[in-house]
């Protein structure tokens, strides 16, 4: 990316004033409360570091059930199904999924396939607000933030007895499996309840999700998804001891029991695939916090156990168990115009993997890590300034210290529009995860088998962003981000050339040298006091620069929009579409491009009283389908989906 100098910020900055000068208007603008791009609470605008935010009002008008569904909408972010498994994992400006952190309250959540997070695990019952920082935040979240970063902020109970409940069912059509184990094609529910005071408070929640999977679009037999239930349970209690100083203990529960028992088709011939994928994870959480008039420390601990037993074969087995735990604390200090931040964390993992009784990691480590972070917010005046750095030291690859600067310059500020830069530059790195060094991946009955390789180097990146915005009082915005990710050492897996059992052997690597860059422009424009249009687009440049070739499954072009209408106080519509461009897959070194697709969603809420709500929608309303037949088409799975529901709060 071509360096920008401060004299062409200058002139961009004036432009984009004049051009948008007539949206100039009184109103009062929308100051949202973030913590992620600092550690610390700031405004969502007034942060030197940009952060994408999805708060639970919105939540709610999406009838978004997980964290997936609560984030789709959102520019610079696509999404991909962990191989071989269920789910959708984020990969943030052409930065793979494997190299973005989630975090549920700032503790870090264990990948479930061992590599990454899988959103739909995480129900929305529990979520308050989701906080999104893209590019590399290695310095203040450590390894696995080289992409950026996911934080699930959960809800916190009001004063007194507080319950809801929701349901909705619904249907593909005339693609619904007949003989399925539920009356109703698919079926959600969400219940909460809680109770709080000055003294204490305590809350519980649960969302169960019941499907029957769905018919393929090329003949009577194929059901790509599987069919079965999801439940998350959670229960929290708080207690706050005196006025600074609280406590909160946290049990989360995740299972799942989906089986695939599907009849495809291969010319005239019928081939049987049958999956059974069981998954059980328990998760406490303890959190504390001290907030004093010029220091706050705050502390947490964090144990997770993972369990999942599949069965891909009739008569074949699997299991896979991730231990995970983390200790941190955390110190803010304000010092006349400075924030200093800074912290020490402890990280422990291990994974363990067996197949029909023998071990697929013969020779599996623990992964242990002591790490130290500081932060230097600094405000003279219209500028910020916002230096640190993290240092860190593993038991596998020994130490490493990772920088960064973010800056931020009002070059505009006036009482009903701020025109304003902010900068950031920043080192990411993260370590190889156990299964990408030790694990014997054996799915020789769908083709593949993938080897762990000891020998892999650690992943290291150099991000860039600069950000030019526009912001009114009126919530009039408009956002040019460009971004560029220098990356070495990435890790990939690629074919062997071996045949072992008529399965394809392919073996984790490090490709030396590899970029994503691209510039993202969004845009928010209330219309009018009861219609609010939100848009977005990117374009990515994602290149392997030892070969000289774009990077797999990254769209080159993405847009994104959706337009908010309240047509009386009572009655909301939303639609939401998506557009993706071309990707490219490759066979060996042979690539095959896809063809670009659109999606449209549509989504109505009505208010009866203000305690009991109607909602429905339909997803993927032109039910744009991928061709089952083509390994390599990109398009969705899932076909139009028509759902109806109702809530009921107290």
């Amino acid at each position: 990316m071509r360096a920008v100098s401060f004299s062409t910020c200058l002139v961009l900055g004036g432009a984009l004033q004049q051009l948008l000068s007539p949206l100039l208007a009184e109103g009062s603008r929308t100051e949202e409360v973030v913590v992620t791009g600092t550690r610390t609470e700031q405004s969502v605008w007034d942060s030197p570091v940009k952060v994408s935010l999805v708060n639970r009002e919105a939540i709610q008008k999406n009838h978004a059930p997980n964290a997936y569904e609560a984030i789709k909408n959102l520019p610079g972010i696509d999404f991909k199904r962990p191989r071989g498994k269920e789910g959708q994992s984020a990969v943030i400006q052409g930065v793979s999924a494997n190299r973005v952190l989630v975090l549920i309250d700032g503790e870090p959540v264990s990948a479930s396939t061992g590599s990454t997070v899988d959103l739909t695990q995480i129900s929305t019952v529990q979520i308050e607000r989701i906080e999104v920082v893209k590019g590399a935040v290695s310095a203040l979240y450590g390894s696995q933030a080289i992409g950026g970063v996911i934080n699930i902020i959960t809800r916190k109970p009001d004063e007194g007895i507080q319950a809801s409940f929701s349901m909705d069912v619904g249907s593909w059509g005339e693609k619904d499996v007949d003989d399925g184990e539920y009356v109703v094609p698919e079926q959600r529910y969400n219940a909460m309840l809680s109770y709080a005071n000055e003294v204490f408070a305590v809350q519980s929640g649960l969302h169960v999700t019941l499907s029957n999977s769905f018919l393929g679009g090329y003949d009577e037999y194929s059901k790509p998804a599987p069919k079965g239930d999801q439940l998350t349970a959670f229960v929290e209690g708080s207690y706050y001891q005196i006025d600074r100083l609280a406590h909160s203990i946290r049990y989360e529960f995740y299972t799942q029991d989906w089986t695939t028992d599907e009849l495809k088709r291969n010319g005239s011939n019928p081939i049987e695939s049958y999956k059974v994928d069981q998954v059980d994870r328990h998760t406490g959480r303890y959190y504390g916090a001290f907030i004093g008039d010029l220091h706050t420390v705050k502390w947490g601990m964090t144990l997770e156990n993972f369990v999942n037993d599949s069965q891909p074969e009739p008569s074949k087995y699997r299991s896979t168990e991730i231990q995970y735990g983390n200790v941190d604390v955390q110190w803010d200090v304000e010092w006349g115009l400075q924030t200093i931040t800074q912290g020490i964390e402890y990280f422990y993992n291990t994974l363990d993997a067996f197949k029909d009784g023998s071990d697929e990691l013969p020779e599996s480590k623990a992964l242990r890590s002591v790490e130290y972070y500081f932060q230097d917010q600094i405000t003279l005046g219209d500028l910020q300034l916002l230096p640190g750095f993290r240092f860190q030291d593993d038991n596998l690859f020994g130490s490493k210290f990772t920088p960064k600067i973010n800056g931020r310059y009002d070059l505009f500020a006036e009482e009903t529009h701020t025109l304003f830069v902010r900068v950031g530059i920043g080192e990411g790195y993260r370590t190889p995860n156990l299964k990408e060094l030790y694990h014997y991946f054996d799915h020789s009955h769908n083709g593949y088998i993938i080897y762990g390789n000891s020998d892999l180097q650690p992943e290291s990146a150099v991000n860039y962003q600069l950000e030019l915005s526009f912001i009114t009082e009126d919530n009039h915005a408009l956002s040019l981000n460009l971004f560029k990710n220098d990356l070495e050492n990435l890790i990939d897996y690629r074919p062997t050339g071996e045949i072992v059992a008529s399965a394809a052997v392919s073996e984790y690597y490090n490709i030396a040298k590899a970029r994503t860059s691209g510039v993202e422009i969004n845009g928010q424009l209330p219309v009018t006091d009861w219609m609010k249009f939100n848009a977005g687009y990117t374009y990515l440049d994602a290149k392997d620069l030892v070969k000289d070739r774009r990077l797999n499954n990254r769209p080159r072009h993405q847009a994104k929009a959706s337009i908010d209408t309240h047509i009386t106080d009572r009655l909301n519509l939303l639609v939401n579409g998506r557009f993706y461009g071309d990707q490219v897959q490759y066979n060996e070194d042979t690539p095959h491009k896809t063809n670009p697709y659109s999606v449209v969603d549509l989504k109505i809420n009505y208010s009866i009283t203000d305690h009991i709500a109607l909602f429905g929608g339909v997803d993927n309303f032109s039910d744009t389908t991928k061709n089952y037949i083509d390994a390599y088409d990109q398009r969705p799975r899932d076909g139009r989906f028509i759902y109806t529901g109702f809530t009921l709060t107290y």
